[in-house]
């Protein structure tokens, strides 16, 4: 059973919109079939790019594409809520609305592209059997799943200190997983606030795991250079306290959980060899440990730096405000993480479309590790 999990990252996601693109219409190729996921994850951007995935349909993964590398404009993702009403007035609209940025236009977006219903056709036993949302309910700050199934026997794990909801996927269920705490407005959802599901985690794997998948398949937008602190940490000021906010809210416990799935496949591979299939077999039946095959595919760049590098505020179309605030996000850029916020908030074609690009190349140079990933069956896959 193949499992993908896709992580959040704001205009980042246009990075694992390229890598899907290339898993989804070159790969196939080489491969002689689709690797379409029996499950799917999603957090914050991770979400709506998952419901492409989700849908099991080449059209979705075309629209996918469009969205990504000639449709997004900043002006399709939020407003800056300024103008010629006075400043007093601007921060009472944002402190009764509970966010910096207008979201409007990220609504109207995800309505038109969930509008196809193509979801509602891919959840099937068949084909999809589970498309997994992480949000954070606001005022138990629980980590809650919101899972679509395929039928009532599929059972999600409930994460620690969290809940699981289960219901169709629709667009509230997106937007909530993605609605940045005081940048982007909570979502009610059934009379209770949720907002970003990266406060919790950062790319859903162990939901995967519990469900029998036996390969998972992690998309992420943090490159490794990004885990290290810079050597001469700044003095706090408005862009870089909100850029190390941004960055930790996408720490999440990946390398944990890939750490304890190599140690646990270490153990029956050594049970195998001592002791027979018989050992792998007991473990699986008694207590639902079986082998994993993970590949954590992620950019070979820091994303923010892309972002810094193609940045050109003539080029942006956006108002005038927006261009100023991404200016200044641009200028103030003093520490390794001072550039995560423009990559997170920079919706513009001058960077998804790099980004994407990157992405699509990145995975194309892992070819022969996904080839190998999706045509070789597990030895524990039964």
């Amino acid at each position: 059973m193949i499992g993908v999990t896709l992580a959040g990252g704001g205009a980042r996601g246009a990075y694992i919109a390229g890598a899907l693109r290339y898993i989804y219409t070159t790969l196939p190729k080489k491969i002689g079939f689709t690797p379409w996921p029996d499950l799917v994850s999603g957090v914050s951007v991770g979400a709506i790019n998952g419901y492409f995935i989700a849908s099991h349909s080449d059209f979705e993964i075309e629209r996918m594409t469009a969205l990504w590398t000639t449709e997004m404009r900043i002006d399709n993702i939020y407003r800056l809520p300024v103008g010629p009403i006075s400043f007093f007035r601007n921060m009472f609209q944002m402190s009764k609305r509970g966010s910096f940025l207008d979201a409007t236009p990220l609504y109207t977006i995800v309505d038109r592209e969930a509008s196809r219903r193509g979801l509602r056709s891919g959840i099937h036993p068949d084909r999809c059997k589970a498309f997994l949302v992480a949000s954070t309910e606001m005022h138990s700050s629980k980590n809650v799943i919101f899972a679509d199934t395929a039928h009532d026997g599929i059972k999600v794990p409930i994460p620690p200190s969290g809940d699981v909801i289960y219901t169709k996927i629709y667009p509230n269920h997106i937007l909530s997983s993605g609605a940045i705490p005081l940048i982007l407005p909570p979502i009610e959802i059934g009379g209770k606030y949720y907002f970003d599901g990266g406060l919790r985690q950062y790319a859903p794997i162990s939901p995967l795991i519990h469900m029998g998948a036996n390969k998972i398949l992690i998309l992420g937008t943090r490159s490794e250079e990004e885990e290290d602190p810079p050597i001469e940490p700044p003095k706090p000021n408005l862009s870089t306290v909100g850029s190390y906010a941004m960055n930790a809210m996408s720490l999440d416990f990946v390398e944990r959980d890939l750490s304890i799935t190599s140690r646990m496949n270490d153990i029956i591979d050594w049970g195998v060899r001592n002791y027979g299939t018989e050992f792998a077999d007991k473990l699986k039946k008694d207590l639902h440990i079986r082998s994993l095959k993970p590949l954590h595919l992620r950019p070979s760049i820091n994303l923010g730096r892309l972002a810094q590098e193609v940045f050109d505020a003539s080029k942006i179309q956006a108002d005038y405000n927006t261009r100023w605030l991404l200016s200044w996000l641009h200028e103030t850029k003093k520490t390794f993480y001072g550039d995560y916020s423009l990559s997170f908030l920079l919706f513009d074609p001058i960077y998804t479309q790099a980004a994407e690009q990157l992405g699509y190349e990145d995975t194309q140079k892992r070819e022969e590790e996904l080839i190998q990933f999706f045509t070789q069956p597990s030895w524990m896959s039964s």
